[in-house]
């Protein structure tokens, strides 16, 4: 099933798009390589970036699709993270790259205790030893991180909530207005090192099951899921045990309040 995602409507610039979902490698792969692994770059399905060339927009393109998320079925999700923060530190001193905007999160400051996050503390421990000068975005919960369940709510009737108390606010940051922001921050001459970027609200697990709910036009039960069970959950809907179980981990440490912003 195939339907629009957005339509953009654009004037002096120029839209590329760089995908796997029309052409394949030989061995049914992406036919983009991800220099880290040396092989196929395949955790997104496209990305799709606006410039004022199209040469710019089709290299952009192409680095944000190698550029993705760590693997959902990495056998090591803190070895990916690391290797990661390696190949894109080495990538901004070969090239002579000035000036950095990174993604990185509450909580990124923090060595351990943090789960998925500490990838991200190794992100930017890599980068500043570059030496290139480096804003590092850190932002909230993604309201995005929500749509699975969201998904696998309207065709059960059941939402699997991480979170709890289930009244519980968590305050939570569209990935749309994260993006403006590094983009403010890629033009301002003198941006601070540390941006902190939160949403314009908090939101329950119930809550956000309530709207889907509306949306969906039928009832949502919302359960929740136990901290021991987590990881099996995840590692059900599709993630490697070591994904699902450094998900897991985050969620306990925002429960427990151990994940602040620095």
């Amino acid at each position: 099933l195939r339907s629009l995602a957005e339509i953009v409507e654009i004037s002096g610039a120029a839209v590329c798009t760089s995908g796997d979902y029309e052409r394949t490698a030989a061995d049914g792969g992406s036919h983009i390589l991800d220099a880290a692994s040396e092989t196929g770059a395949g955790a997104l399905a496209s990305a799709t970036v606006i410039a004022p060339t199209a040469m710019v927009a089709d290299a952009f393109a192409t680095a944000a699709f190698v550029l993705s998320p760590l693997s959902p079925g990495a056998p090591d999700v803190h070895a990916e993270g690391e290797a990661l923060a390696r190949t894109l530190a080495e990538a901004v001193v070969r090239s002579g790259c000035p000036r950095v905007v990174a993604l990185s999160s509450q909580g990124a400051h923090l060595a351990r205790g943090t789960g998925v996050i500490g990838t991200l503390h190794a992100l930017e421990a890599a980068l500043r030893r570059t030496g290139a000068r480096t804003t590092f975005l850190r932002s909230t919960f993604f309201m995005q991180s929500w749509l699975p369940f969201a998904q696998a709510a309207m065709a059960s009737g059941t939402w699997h909530a991480m979170h709890v108390p289930l009244d519980a606010p968590l305050d939570a940051v569209s990935a749309r207005d994260v993006g403006a922001c590094a983009a403010r921050l890629m033009r301002e001459p003198d941006p601070p090192a540390i941006v902190n970027i939160g949403g314009a609200g908090a939101w329950s697990e119930r809550d956000v099951a309530g709207i889907v709910a509306r949306l969906a036009g039928r009832p949502i039960e919302v359960v929740a899921v136990p901290p021991e069970r987590r990881a099996d959950v995840l590692c059900a809907a599709g993630l490697g045990r070591s994904h699902a179980q450094a998900l897991a981990e985050m969620h306990a440490a925002i429960e427990a309040g151990a994940v602040p912003f620095e």
